[in-house]
């Protein structure tokens, strides 16, 4: 179900990811942002279903093995529902900006698509990881070299956006979004690595 969960918070980004591609206000783009919004709710009642489970289980007489795998359980979910929330940001996030009249440059569009492609490479690990019966040890060293490289483009863009304020290459409000956007991805990363930790004390 862990592994079910982190599949589902995954095809939220592919969405995430589609509506960046779609005509700006286009029905698509609304119908994206739908399916992301109910995958959350779905998400919220997934959380609770498998913490149930773990809380009756842990009423049974556990080995210590049992009760760890229980405890790394709990973080799993936790965070993989933290994952869901920052998707959830993001896409309404992506809806706000163009209610509000505030667009991209072709260039913000390349660079956010770049850092979602990033984000999109750490989510699949982490569910490739979640898949095995035994976690290789070289796991949680790829998610932080996979977070190395999110935290380094972020700090890229961060930078760059600096730049173009002072040089008044863009408004206030296009780079506010644009980094509320990236801020999430770099939020994802960091959630998939304590995934992947738990399932690697497990």
């Amino acid at each position: 179900e862990a592994s079910r969960y982190a599949q589902e918070a995954y095809s939220m980004l592919n969405r995430v990811k589609a509506m960046l591609s779609e005509p700006i206000g286009s029905e698509r783009q609304q119908q994206l942002n739908e399916q992301v919004r109910l995958m959350e709710e779905e998400s919220d009642r997934a959380e609770i279903e498998i913490a149930d489970f773990l809380n009756q289980v842990s009423h049974t007489s556990l080995s210590w093995q049992g009760e760890l795998v229980s405890r790394n359980l709990y973080k799993m979910v936790d965070e993989l529902e933290s994952i869901a929330d920052s998707i959830m940001h993001m896409s309404t996030t992506l809806i706000n900006k163009q209610e509000q009249r505030v667009f991209f440059s072709t260039e913000m569009n390349e660079d956010l698509r770049r850092m979602l492609s990033l984000t999109d490479t750490s989510l699949s690990h982490m569910c490739h990881v979640l898949t095995l019966d035994e976690v290789p040890s070289n796991a949680l060293n790829k998610a932080y070299n996979n977070e190395d490289e999110i935290n380094n483009y972020r700090n890229l863009l961060r930078n760059a956006m600096l730049d173009r304020i002072d040089l008044q290459q863009v408004e206030y409000m296009q780079s506010t979004y644009f980094m509320m956007l990236v801020n999430e991805c770099e939020k994802i990363g960091d959630y998939a690595i304590n995934v992947i930790s738990a399932a690697c004390e497990s």
